[in-house]
């Protein structure tokens, strides 16, 4: 169940990250503390809790994905590749994706980040694992194949809840499906052709274009464009034409000062800015962790305002629409319904529920607003950038409508043209630019690679829509390019249309605005980078950003919120001691005040024009005076300027360009001054910053400016760090934005001058000299370049990459690594790519002078340099490229031998880059004809590149000096392998595909690897196996065992003289996929029988190792049939009438085989299916899978027709499997079904309902309920693929088992009824009145087991009941509220469920409740309304019932419709029924206090303030009563957590103003407790002891959830009492002390029938504590020994026996251990009671349990035996534990029991030790043994 609220979500999280490596690390330093001595101070003790978080979760990281990859290596399925980052934790990966997320195009980050995983699917760590996909097969089995398995996540619903709330865009399951289902019919075709709508909204948004252009005014179409269709979609779901938002006064772009939304001077557009901004604040989370945003919205919620708006608009509306349906249902003629004309009046018509309805409603919103708006104005801004495509649809739709005519259906559809541009509008701009699902569970995907593992719930797999709807593979190579005809084009619309995941602009509703194309602000503008880059980006002439949906990014930030925030943090700074803190904050309070003196408004524009006056003042009274040196931390000039440059990045740029001539001297003349004092320089550099990122094109040729622009750039080699890094920061935000409508900023080139001419300096000859200082140059000028990397520009690039390498040469290890690091930058910046040329000589250069391996971080700079520039090498010039590889390679293989594994790793990464993008086809083709040649072939191939890399291989194998490499070798030989699973031209012999260029090339390598493998000295066998695996992936299981056999059969290894290799079968189960059948037909099978008859023969010679070892050969082997069946591409051959009979006597004999055989045929049934229903082409499905689309037809027509005998054997092996165990025989049963014939579905079903009415009308046997049970089992499986006739048949038959003796027959009929009801298939409308009838007829004959089902039952029927036949709540209602108190809690849960289905049902329903005619019913009752006031009355009374049972029922359901319908129940009603609470509180039964106490909890909660103020006088009195601290109150704790509640709610005053009998100290005391937790809550995070740090995290820990709002409100306790009141304390440490005592037992759950239900307690049970058996730790068993001194040997003695030593009831035993009873299993069942032996003869002997042998046993224990009849040992129970203390007197407890002397016991006082007054006394705390001297209490 999610956590949908944050706030409970945010502090389970924190938690959850914190509390486990602090506590792992305070044990930790208590344990070494306790026994090493070892202390930390204070400091060092802060730094290692703060490290031991990232420590922990860096280890917890790994030990998970070591698990995840056995897990999946055991299903043999392999996990997705992980894509990692270079730093810890991945945080250079995380800040590439936050980075790509604001400043790159939609999407871009996700291909850049496949890119370099070379893979279309991969995994990325964010912590948190996500996946990344942009395979079109991954998101068809996301979105259709595999729908089931997926949800929305409970992050986005977390994220969404409050604006969508219960809507379809955040519903999954049955309720997702009701909502589509209810919407379908009104958006019918006759509905949405109402252009009338369309038509009055139009005519005025063309008037206000055309009273704009007459004005010549500009017209922002994001504006316009969304008031329209907020206007048109309120007329069209809400049925109101009173919004009127287009009436409202217009923007006007490049004037406001800020974001103007539409002016809420009305109700109606207040409606209209709250929705706009709920949807904004819903975009800002969207783009932050779910962490950052529910920290900040903590303690409030933003989304609370605009909500409110939105439902003071709606609220009329519905109550409206829900009055009008109550009136029709009066009106006999209109026979209680009607078609609506709104979508609202269509939505009351199925529901009644408000807040349902007011979801829905937002929902739809959402997609009629949203998406017209997006299309609107995607649509104009390509058509105004292609003025051809907007002349062509122009005359179309001239041609087709004239000036004037309205469009008719008819007229869309003939407009063949406009439906082009709307796809092609959608296709390059989706609606939703990237979209989300999240795994339900451990699942697997299917990629167009094959299938792979997910191991954790709530993986979120995301794909790039606006990315993949432009793939040049799939919508060729003008797939960026806009081009309306491509939808006029059959062959392409086929292509488009034929996979449903190629186009799919509508997932959601989403939002998508631009402005103008012809004048865009700047701020919208994207970066400049783009114009480098290639498709979209380099021609977009606005910023798309994806918030919650797709949209351009806003040209005017919130700059009253930013400032007001930053202010704020300069204000609180007015009382302190620094000068430079208190300046700044007393000049920002002066200036308010003034502010306010002359009623201007605080913003940034009031701010900047003071601040300005203010820097002018200054300056002239420092002209006047002749001295501006006054630059002290407390003067005015800093503080101005400080002031300044906080308010000037919010200021508008408009207003910063009209004050430029004021602003500009004032900031130039102060350079030359500020250059001595820092804190101003920082000032005045931002000041200058956003001044520069403000102007326009001509203003930046201004001298003045460019002076200052130099002297601001001369500052970015300033020795001071602080000035340095602010100067360099301010430059590169300056150059990243250049002015409109410029490519690159004018101030670009002198910087790069600047910068090239201090290289220069630095790498002179006199620089030289002076080798440290300028060594500190060059390092601060290599920074600043790399900062500068993405806009540098390319015309300096030459001369850059020429000084860089001659800096390189400088000597200094530290400068030559930063020159690296920033030549990879300028080689991966997205802005141009570098040229052959530029990359040529930087690699001759680097090889020219590698570097030594002493320096191993240079080192590795320098590897890393390498592999980036061979991968750029080979993007710019393949052939070129190919030609160095050879020598690259050489020169990177020899730092293979360094002693530094870190170097090492480099190497190898850089030596598997290579491979991959620098070996092309050409090279590999090369390398296998030379391969394939007759005369010379080792010297043809040692010839060509791959040859001679693959003999450096071949000589590193026979090294000395590579011993050291032999993994990173392997794993280099890993990635030669899958770079060589390319097709060779050479015919295969037993494939339809040609054998891959690693069959042809890699052998002796494979054999070679196989043979280190085996070596006993061997240590990196998982690399091996890695190599070994990747060889059966690439080459085939067939290829792999040619070159390695298997050797298993002893006759093998004799006739080759080879050693065995059963380690290669699970690597081959692990691997194998896409690979022949008949393979494992021809080789496995006859193998498999082979061992099997040699296991049958070591059985017969009683060779039980032998048998062992062959029976896992056998499961091993088989385990390899489920990669021979994924992806099978011989099925139709292979799979032929003899290897079925084979799996068919394996699964009926052999149990061992058949969970392998079972997964085998899982898989393909759902390969087979999936192969044959894709749209990749059939040429590239052969390349792939070797089956084109027609054999994959053929197979998958073979699969349907052996279905039908499949079935049957498979409901053969189900029947005779224990009920327990058939889990994994049903799902190769749903996978037959669901690729089987309906004809066969319906057969399989005839059979199975025949056997199981010939089974029910034999006498009620044993074997005959098993057959019963089975059918029943079957027949839950057949459900889903039943049609509707059939389904409903099923049904028919169900009903009569109802009342079936059998409670296992019952059980399983309800929940076969239930499954049925789910699909929603078998139950017409009409029935439904037939189906309670008959359910209520078998009341009294209903099983225990079955009760759940029943409910749930229940809750699928009511929702469906005609109001004509209301009669049946009366009757259910008994029953369902009984459900309440049942103790299962499946039970509890679908009786509320019931409940609530009731409640809307009947809520504002016309029917009437007939309940007096009815059996069943309730006595007393008479005709009621169908209403929700009826309900109530008929829960009502049931209180007055005979049973404190059924009285409490009653309660709790009260409190259940109270919270679920608060808003609709009147208050009058409300405040009766907490008035008839209350007499229930003075009730003898502790039972109905408890719910009592649970209704009053909940009216506190969701009722108004009035409801129960009212009652206070009553209320609060019978509370008190119940506060007493009298023996067996056991109600005190609940009814303090209600008065602290009622203290939160209503405050102290008016609560203890009617505490009548004066026990205000308790009032006080609760209190007292909640304002010490606010407090302790409010300082956690400021205390710094660690004793007080942890009871205050006890205090913020969070409550146990339910996961339901209901039970979160009933159960939980938001009082904020403090837990150390007195009786909470004294349990807390009696529980503590009895788990000391107790070591080794655990809570356990049992529930109690004697027990009432707790209502304000979690769980119905009470928690017990039960013993539990101990796992032994190593070692443990020779701790008990002793050890004989001479011979070493362990002397076991019968009190040596190992195990937990207990003592209870005065009775000294050994609680066994897991391992002594599986040890002792055996002799247990010899000597036990029931057990029995057999004599010499073989006679079976039983013992006897009598009762000398119990005085024996008893006598042995040492325990006095009383000798009664007959000396039998009287029966010993375990005596009640004394709560009490023990006195004992003194020196009494040291006396042994059989000896004499003293005896020391662990955990108390030594015999011979000093003896404390205050230990004497008892005083100690947790002590519980009292002294005394005299022996008395």
């Amino acid at each position: 169940m999610f956590d949908y609220h944050y706030r409970l979500w945010l502090v389970k999280a924190l938690v959850e990250i914190f509390a486990p490596p602090v506590g792992a690390t305070y044990f930790g330093l208590r344990a070494l503390s306790s026994t090493c001595g070892f202390y930390l101070d204070t400091v060092a003790l802060s730094i290692t809790y703060a490290a031991s978080i990232p420590a922990f979760w860096a280890i917890h990281s790994r030990i998970t994905e070591w698990l995840s990859e056995r897990k999946a290596r055991r299903m043999g399925v392999p996990l997705l590749p992980l894509i990692t980052g270079k730093r810890f934790m991945n945080l250079d990966l995380i800040m590439e994706i936050s980075k790509g997320m604001t400043y790159d195009y939609p999407g871009e980050f996700v291909d850049r980040i496949l890119d370099r995983g070379g893979v279309d699917t991969a995994r990325i760590k964010i912590p948190t694992e996500v996946i990344l996909t942009r395979d079109p097969e991954v998101v068809k089995y996301v979105t259709t194949t595999g729908f089931s398995e997926f949800h929305r996540g409970e992050i986005f619903v977390r994220l969404s809840r409050s604006f969508f709330g219960q809507g379809i865009l955040t519903a999954d399951g049955s309720h997702a499906k009701w909502l589509r289902a209810n919407a379908r019919p009104f958006f019918a075709r006759e509905r949405i052709n109402d252009y009338e709508i369309y038509q009055r909204n139009s005519d005025k948004l063309v008037t206000i274009f055309k009273e704009q252009a007459a004005e010549n005014k500009p017209s922002d179409l994001q504006d316009l464009f969304s008031r329209f269709t907020m206007d048109t979609a309120d007329e069209f779901l809400f049925g109101a034409t009173d919004l009127n938002t287009l009436d409202a006064p217009t923007r006007q772009p490049f004037t406001d000062s800020q974001r103007v939304e539409v002016p809420a001077s009305s109700h109606h557009s207040a409606f209209a800015s709250a929705y706009h901004k709920a949807q904004l604040i819903m975009a800002d989370r969207s783009g932050l962790p779910p962490v950052v945003w529910s920290m900040r919205d903590f303690f409030w919620d933003p989304q609370t305002g605009p909500m409110a708006a939105i439902s003071e608009y709606q609220e009329p509306l519905v109550r409206k629409a829900l009055e009008k349906k109550e009136e029709r249902s009066k009106d006999e003629t209109s026979n209680g319904s009607a078609q609506g004309v709104s979508y609202l009046d269509h939505l009351v018509q199925s529901t009644s529920d408000a807040r349902l309805i007011r979801d829905q409603l937002n929902n739809m919103m959402i997609a009629a607003r949203d998406s017209t708006t997006m299309l609107m104005s995607a649509a104009c801004y390509l058509l105004a950038k292609h003025p051809d495509a907007m002349t062509r649809l122009r005359d179309e739709i001239s041609s087709h409508l004239g000036p004037n005519e309205m469009p008719r259906h008819q007229d869309i559809k003939n407009m063949k043209y406009l439906r082009a541009v709307i796809n092609e509008a959608l296709r390059l701009f989706p609606p939703i630019s990237m979209n989300v699902r999240a795994v339900k569970s451990a699942s697997f995907l299917s990629t167009s690679v094959g299938r792979f593992y997910i191991p954790k719930p709530e993986t979120q797999v995301i794909w790039p829509i606006i990315s993949m709807q432009k793939r040049r593979d799939l919508w060729g190579d003008d797939a960026h390019e806009f081009d309306p005809t491509r939808w006029l084009d059959e062959e392409r619309i086929k292509c488009a249309t034929g996979d449903a995941c190629l186009f799919t602009p509508f997932h959601a509703g989403p939002r998508f605005t631009v402005a103008q194309s012809e004048a865009v602000p700047k701020e919208c503008l994207p970066p400049p980078e783009w114009k480098a880059r290639s498709g979209r980006m380099a021609v977009e002439d606005f910023w798309p950003v994806q918030g919650v949906t797709l949209s351009a990014k806003p040209y005017s930030p919130a700059s009253n919120d930013i400032l007001e925030e930053t202010l704020s943090k300069i204000k609180c700074h007015v009382g302190s001691s620094a000068p430079s803190q208190k300046a700044p904050a007393l000049l920002l309070r002066a200036l308010e005040a003034a502010m306010t003196e002359q009623s201007t408004a605080p913003t940034p524009v009031a701010y900047f024009a003071s601040l300005i006056t203010t820097l002018d003042q200054a300056l002239k009274r420092a002209s006047q005076s002749g001295d501006i040196s006054n630059l002290d931390e407390g003067a005015i000039l800093p503080a101005t300027l400080y002031l300044l440059g906080a308010v000037l990045p919010t200021v508008p740029s408009m207003i910063i360009r009209t004050n430029l001539p004021t602003l500009l001297p004032m900031i130039t003349q102060l350079f030359p001054t500020l250059t001595q004092h820092p804190s101003p320089l920082c000032s005045q550099i931002v000041i200058f910053g956003a001044l520069l990122r403000s102007l326009e094109a001509p203003q930046f040729s201004t001298p003045q400016l460019r002076q200052s622009y130099a002297s601001m750039l001369e500052l970015t080699m300033d020795p001071r760090q602080k000035v340095r890094s602010q100067a360099q920061y301010a430059i590169k935000e300056v150059l990243r934005l250049p002015p409109s409508p410029m490519v690159m900023h004018p101030y670009l080139e002198q910087t790069a001058d600047y910068v090239m001419g201090i290289l220069k300096v630095v790498s002179g000859k006199n620089a030289r000299k002076q080798s440290d200082v300028g060594a500190e140059v060059g390092v601060w000028c290599c920074g600043f370049i790399r900062s500068l990397s993405e806009v540098w520009p390319e015309s300096h690039l030459p001369s850059l990459i020429q000084s860089l390498l001659c800096l390189g040469k400088y000597g200094s290890p530290d400068l030559t690594a930063l020159v690296f690091e920033v030549l990879v930058a300028l080689l991966n910046a997205p802005r141009y790519t570098p040229s052959a040329t530029h990359v040529s000589i930087i690699l001759q250069t680097i090889l020219a002078s590698p570097p030594s391996s002493v320096f191993i971080a240079l080192s590795q700079a320098w590897l890393e340099l390498v592999e980036n520039t061979m991968v750029s090498y080979g993007r710019a010039d393949p052939m070129r490229c190919s030609e160095q590889l050879l020598h690259v390679w050489r020169e990177t293989w020899s730092w293979l031998k360094s002693e530094s594994v870190s170097i090492r790793i480099s190497a190898e990464k850089a030596l598997g880059a290579m491979l991959r993008y620098c070996l092309t086809h050409a090279d590999i083709n090369e390398a296998v004809e030379a391969s394939q040649s007759e005369e010379e072939g080792e010297e043809t191939l040692n010839a060509t590149t791959l040859g001679a890399i693959l003999k450096l291989f071949e000589e590193s194998t026979s090294s000395i000096s590579f011993i050291e490499a032999q993994p990173h070798v392997l794993y280099i030989l890993s990635c030669l392998i899958s770079r060589l699973r390319i097709r060779t031209s050479i015919p295969s012999t037993s494939d339809t595909r040609p054998p891959t260029a690693a069959e042809v090339l890699l052998p002796d390598f494979i054999a070679y690897v196989a043979q280190l493998r085996t070596a006993e000295d061997f240590e990196y066998r998982e690399r091996a196996d890695d190599v070994l695996g990747m060889a059966v992936e690439v080459m085939g299981p067939e290829a792999v065992l040619s070159i390695l056999p298997l050797n298993l059969l002893p006759s093998d290894v004799q006739d080759s003289g080879d050693e065995g290799r059963g380690y290669l079968l699970p690597l081959l189960s692990a691997h194998i996929f896409n690979a022949p059948l008949k393979h494992f037909v021809r080789y496995f099978v006859p193998l498999s029988e082979k061992l099997f008859d040699l296991q049958t023969k070591a059985e017969q010679t009683n060779k039980m190792t032998e048998v062992k070892i062959w029976e896992a050969c056998v499961e091993q082997i088989w385990a390899c049939f489920k990669g021979y069946c994924d992806v099978c591409p011989d099925l139709s051959e292979a799979f032929d009438g003899d290897f079925a009979q084979l799996l068919t006597g394996l699964l009926y004999t052999q149990l061992n085989l058949r969970p392998a055989i079972l997964r085998g045929l899982t898989t393909l049934f759902q390969t087979t299916k999936a192969l044959a229903s894709s749209s990749t082409p059939s040429e590239q499905m052969v390349l792939t899978f070797g089956v084109d689309r027609g054999r994959a037809q053929k197979n998958l027509a073979m699969t349907k027709s052996m279905a039908g005998d499949l079935l049957s054997v498979l409901f053969n092996v189900f029947s005779g499997m224990q009920s327990d165990s058939r889990a994994m025989v049903s799902e190769p049963i749903a996978a037959c079904l669901a690729v089987a014939d309906p004809s066969d579905v319906l057969v399989t079903y005839e059979k199975v309902t025949a056997l199981l009415n010939d089974n029910l009308k034999r006498p009620p046997t044993p074997h005959a309920l098993t057959s019963v049970h089975t059918m029943l089992d079957l027949l839950l499986i057949l459900i889903p693929f039943l049609d509707g006739l059939t389904a409903q048949k099923s049904l028919d038959a169900g009903l009569d088992l109802l009342e079936h003796t059998d409670p296992a027959t019952q059980k399983r009929t309800y929940r076969n009824l239930a499954s049925l009801a789910e699909t929603g298939r078998a139950i017409p409308t009409g029935k439904v009145d037939f189906l309670l009838q008959k359910l209520e007829g078998c009341t009294e004959r209903i099983a225990p087991g079955s009760k759940p089902d029943r409910m749930r039952l229940f809750a699928e029927l009511l929702p469906h009941l005609p109001p004509a036949h209301f009669g049946h709540i009366a009757v259910l209602l008994p029953e369902i509220v009984l459900g309440i108190k049942e103790a299962n809690e499946r039970t509890v849960t679908a009786s509320f469920d019931c409940l609530v289905a009731m409640g809307k049902l009947v809520r504002n329903e016309g029917g009437s409740d007939d309940q007096s005619t009815e059996t069943g019913a309730m006595e007393g009752t008479a005709q009621t309304k169908a209403s929700l006031e009826g309900l109530i009355t008929m829960l009502g009374t049931a209180l007055a019932g005979s049973s404190p049972h059924m009285a409490s029922a009653a309660i709790m359901g009260l409190a259940r419709i109270l919270f679920e319908f608060k808003g609709e129940i009147p208050e009058a009603m409300q405040s009766e029924l907490v008035e008839t609470v209350i007499v229930f509180l003075s009730s003898p039964h502790r039972e109905i206090v408890k719910a009592s106490l649970g209704y009053i909890k909940v009216a506190v909660a969701a009722c108004a303030t009035n409801v129960v103020l009212l009652h206070l006088d009553k209320l609060v009195p019978a509370l008190l009563k119940w506060t007493h601290t009298g023996k067996g109150n056991k109600l005190r704790n609940p009814t303090r957590h209600t008065l602290g509640a009622m203290i939160k709610r209503y405050g102290f005053k008016k609560l203890d103003h009617y505490d009548e009998e004066g026990n205000g100290k308790v009032l006080a005391s609760i209190h007292r407790e909640i304002e010490s937790g606010k407090k302790k809550k409010a300082t956690a995070k400021l205390t710094k002891d660690r004793k007080d740090a942890d009871e205050v995290n006890d205090l913020i820990a969070p409550k146990t959830s339910t996961g339901n709002a209901f039970d979160d409100v009933l159960y939980g306790s938001d009082s904020d009492m403090d837990d150390g009141e007195a009786e909470a304390d004294r349990l807390r440490q009696e529980e503590t002390n009895d788990k000391n005592r107790n070591e080794g037992r655990k809570l356990r759950l049992r529930i109690d029938d004697d027990d009432p239900m707790d209502l304000l307690a979690g769980t119905a049970g009470n928690i017990k504590s039960v013993g539990i058996l101990k796992r032994r730790q190593p070692g443990q068993d020779a701790a008990h020994f002793k050890l004989d001194e001479g011979t070493g040997r362990l002397m076991v003695e019968a009190e040596d026996r190992p195990g937990v030593r207990r003592k209870q009831g005065g009775v000294a035993f050994v609680e066994p251990t897991i391992d002594d009873v599986a040890g002792r299993a055996y002799m247990d069942q010899l000597v036990s009671v029931d057990g029995f032996a057999r004599t010499a003869a073989g006679v079976v002997k039983f013992h006897k349990d009598t009762k000398k042998r119990r005085a024996v046993e008893l006598e042995e224990s040492g325990v006095d035996v009383d000798m009664e009849d007959g000396g039998a040992a009287a029966p010993t129970t375990t005596p009640k534990r004394s709560k009490r203390p023990q006195m004992v007197r003194l020196g009494r407890e040291y006396k042994a029991k059989k000896a004499a002397g003293d005896v020391k016991r662990a955990g108390e006082q030594d015999p011979h030790a000093y003896l404390t007054l205050r230990e004497m006394a008892g005083k100690k705390k947790g002590h519980k043994t009292k002294y005394s001297i005299t022996g008395r209490r």
